[in-house]
């Protein structure tokens, strides 16, 4: 039984901007000694695609002690982080994009994103999107979570207009939730069934928002996916769980 999570989440990944500095409290900022390793790695694999290159061909001491950080403070603190410190200026997309993808082999193995089979796919409107993916839309994406135990994003170029990515704590979506609505954590621990664009794909159960295993809560939270699987079943969302979804997006938005 997915038993409910009834105490404050004290964890470092249940943070708030306000608790953590804003934006200052996910940035670490590479140094010359890391720009440093990575031309060299870059020079080391320039012959390869960029999601050729694997772990080992991306073996470096000082990206090794920088990414054993990356994977800490994504595994044991915050649970995200953000990497800057590259002049773009100096670097050809391709170039970007093994580098992005080199860091990633520190991380675990990158995997298929979309129907396309693609692995790394660039975050453009696209005319045409026959799947309708949501990063090749001009629309607004509300807080959602994705497939992979570790999702990044990487800033190549500033886009004309609009563009800003956010970051939400669900564990603190959590917190606040047990502190001013804990009527609806109930409906988010139950879920409901997802639907993805092959009707066949229809999840047999109910896939759960919040999940308590052990004491530890996880979320999972994709509006559209459950909205998709009603529509495939031929059936409404259950007005206690519009309700609970509602909740959940207005406190992702808060400041």
């Amino acid at each position: 039984m997915n038993q409910i999570y009834d105490a404050p989440i004290d964890h470092p990944s249940a943070w708030t901007s306000a608790g953590i500095g804003g934006k200052e409290g996910l940035m670490h900022r590479m140094g010359p000694e890391h720009v440093q390793a990575l031309d060299e790695l870059l020079a080391r694999t320039r012959h390869l695609e960029p999601d050729a290159v694997t772990r080992a061909d991306f073996d470096h001491p000082v990206i090794n002690a920088l990414m054993l950080g990356v994977s800490d403070a994504i595994m044991n603190g915050h649970g995200a982080i953000i990497l800057s410190g590259l002049d773009m200026g100096r670097t050809s997309l391709d170039d970007y994009s093994r580098i992005y993808w080199g860091l990633g082999t520190h991380l675990g193995e990158g995997a298929i994103q979309s129907p396309k089979l693609d692995r790394i796919g660039h975050v453009q409107k696209e005319e045409h999107n026959p799947d309708g993916r949501g990063y090749q839309l001009d629309i607004e994406l509300r807080s959602h979570t994705d497939f992979h135990e570790i999702l990044s994003l990487a800033s190549f170029r500033k886009a004309a207009k609009g563009g800003e990515s956010g970051a939400v704590s669900s564990l603190a979506i959590h917190n606040v939730m047990l502190q001013e609505a804990p009527e609806h954590l109930a409906t988010l621990y139950e879920g409901f069934f997802h639907g993805y664009a092959d009707p066949s794909a229809l999840t047999k159960d109910k896939v759960p928002i919040f999940c308590n295993v052990e004491g530890k809560v996880s979320c999972f939270y994709h509006g559209l996916f459950m909205l998709n699987a009603a529509k495939q079943m031929g059936v409404e969302l259950p007005p206690e769980l519009r309700a609970a979804m509602a909740c959940f997006s207005e406190i992702a938005q808060r400041p």
